[in-house]
């Protein structure tokens, strides 16, 4: 250990003083150890980075000769590129913590090739941030190379694009590419929705938003929508005469709700009309049943966003304070704010580091649950127990991605709730907007949450529209409720016969 931190010592001109650069590596997650792993696996020479954009072009370059390597093959080099993922998030949140600024990472997304940005997508895009991913992709897109080459196997390995597109339809942006190049997507979603068991309903979930894109956007040619139909009624099938009931509820949702632009629309109503309806939820009776409508906020160790939260609500939105506390011996703080509108009482609850509960999601006067921190700390406000499964609450996740954790939670133990999830980047200013306008419209009747999300962008603009949140109304969150109903419903008869 003394033996590098000398050798850091003696660097000269680094991107930061040397003071400064071991807080970078210290600082929230500790990146030292990773930072001089990497530095070594990737050859990169502290003596050169003057600056923070030198520093990031030079790990892009480094990064573009390490998959240009072949020393190994690819399969081995992955487990390396999960973890330059997490660094590389850590490097940002350290950056942004000391500078306030971003440029390490900007500058290493804009030097990575088309190649390494695909490979590094494919192999660490589920460890990156949001943000991270975004940076890279956005970058990505940009690239001329993109379209001339994208088809090229020596530039876009093709083993590797399933994975790709998996993490770019997480993130909710595979219709970006799709609009690009829809054979190659095509192919790689057909190849997504090859798979059984728990991993193809995940795969629908997140492909079903590019799957609606292709069967009404006359821009996807008519040859990709008939591919996707043929492949979409051939599953159905084989899954009900193979009895994987779950398989073809699956199909059958697909079925349900994209058969009106399929080719052949009457083979498609007679399965959508065999099947059970796709039920449109509504904000639940208990939510108003003793006259409150409640919010439990998570916030973990940023206590600035917490107390701008609070201010933001008293502000702006006329809320007064009911309690305020501190618990466990000071490590957490919580305050409890409320407001009356029309004949419901709205009551706010922020929580810096107090941890979500069995009790919390169990309790009937919580009706929403909401993770205002950073997406790792996503699994300390929602549980993982089967005990929250049907409780009616609202969980709106405002964290970066929240909307790719929703297949997870939804079988992680959080079943027969509502989700809401910020589909990009989490911003504390939207997320206090778009809650409270969300609780306004509930207490003033408006119980359909298609209208409630009308109402909110009512009041927000185009912002909402910009930001993108899915609200719990949406085709995609509708999947797993589809799914329970339909297979039971497919095996009885099929027991029957």
């Amino acid at each position: 250990f003394t033996y590098w931190l000398t050798k850091i010592q003696s660097v000269q001109q680094p991107p930061f003083t040397f003071e400064e650069f071991i807080r970078i590596c210290q600082m929230g997650r500790g990146t030292l150890w990773d930072y001089l792993h990497f530095a070594g696996t990737f050859g990169v020479d502290l003596r050169l980075s003057r600056d923070a954009e030198t520093f990031g072009r030079e790990w892009g370059e480094k990064i573009n000769r390490f998959f240009e390597s072949p020393n190994k093959t690819l399969e081995a080099k992955e487990a390396e590129v999960q973890k330059l993922a997490i660094l590389i998030n850590k490097l940002h949140d350290n950056e942004l913590e000391l500078t306030h600024q971003d440029e390490l990472r900007k500058a290493l997304a804009a030097t990575l090739s088309p190649r390494s940005a695909y490979l590094m997508i494919a192999m660490g895009g589920h460890d990156m941030y949001t943000s991270t991913f975004l940076t890279i992709f956005d970058a990505f897109l940009k690239r001329g190379e993109l379209l001339r080459h994208f088809g090229q196997e020596d530039i876009f390995p093709k083993e590797w694009s399933a994975p790709f597109f998996l993490v770019v339809a997480k993130f909710n942006r595979l219709k970006d590419l799709a609009e690009r190049s829809p054979d190659r997507v095509t192919e790689g979603m057909v190849s997504l929705l090859d798979i059984e068991g728990d991993r193809l309903v995940q795969n629908a979930f997140f492909l079903y938003k590019t799957l609606e894109a292709m069967f009404t956007d006359s821009q996807f040619p008519e040859k990709i929508r008939q591919a996707m139909e043929r492949m979409i009624f051939t599953r159905y099938q084989k899954s009900i005469e193979t009895r994987n009931f779950e398989s073809a509820a699956v199909f059958g949702f697909l079925i349900k709700n994209l058969y009106p632009r399929f080719q052949d629309r009457n083979r498609g109503e007679k399965i959508a009309r065999a099947l059970p309806p796709v039920l449109t939820p509504s904000v639940p009776k208990t939510f108003f049943s003793d006259g409150v409508l409640a919010a439990n906020l998570h916030f973990y160790g940023d206590e600035g966003v917490y107390r701008w939260a609070i201010s933001v609500f008293q502000k702006r939105f006329g809320f007064r304070l009911e309690k305020h506390e501190v618990r466990d011996s000071g490590k957490s703080d919580v305050t409890i704010l409320s407001k009356a509108v029309d004949q419901t009482r709205l009551r706010v609850q922020f929580s810096l580091n107090l941890l979500g509960s069995d009790a919390e999601c169990q309790n009937k006067q919580v009706d929403i649950i909401g993770n205002r921190a950073h997406s790792f700390d996503r699994d300390l406000t929602f549980r993982n127990t089967a005990r929250c499964e049907n409780q009616q609450k609202l969980y709106y996740d405002g964290s970066c991605g929240g909307f790719s954790a929703i297949p997870r939670l939804m079988r992680g133990g959080h079943f027969g709730n509502y989700f809401m999830g910020v589909v990009g980047i989490g911003k504390g200013g939207m997320n206090n907007i778009v809650l409270y306008y969300v609780m306004e419209a509930m207490a003033l009747g408006v119980r359909d949450w298609g209208a409630i999300k009308k109402y909110v962008v009512s009041k927000t603009g185009n912002h909402l529209e910009e930001y993108g949140i899915v609200f719990p109304h949406e085709r995609a969150t509708l999947l797993y409720d589809f799914i329970t109903r339909a297979s039971t419903l497919l095996e009885s008869r099929a027991t029957a016969h």
